[in-house]
């Protein structure tokens, strides 16, 4: 799934319950307040502002972490458990098909 430029906001975007083997892809321009959290699965990141606003925190208790940008905000992380650090792209397996 992929997701790009999610608007202000309070919510929270977050990975709890996945198999694994599914990726969640922020890009865009992403102004939400509420935070990420990635417990499972895979979380793609590849945009400046994927984790949105600066008061927005990424919170990681386990899955794997990937993408293709820098995140230009300064947001705040907690790493609070095991995860892995993924290239990009994706394994076969996660990316949608080759059009």
């Amino acid at each position: 799934m992929a997701i790009s430029g999610i608007g202000p906001g309070s919510g929270d975007v977050a990975i709890v319950k996945n198999n694994g083997a599914n990726t969640l892809t922020l890009s865009g321009t992403n102004t939400f307040g509420g935070g990420v959290t990635l417990a499972n699965g895979t979380l793609a990141l590849n945009s400046a502002t994927a984790l949105g606003a600066t008061a927005s925190t990424l919170t990681i208790t386990g899955g794997t972490l990937t993408g293709t940008a820098t995140i230009a905000n300064g947001n705040a992380e907690k790493w609070n458990g095991d995860f892995s650090f993924g290239g990009y792209p994706p394994p076969p397996s996660t990316r949608a098909p080759e059009r």
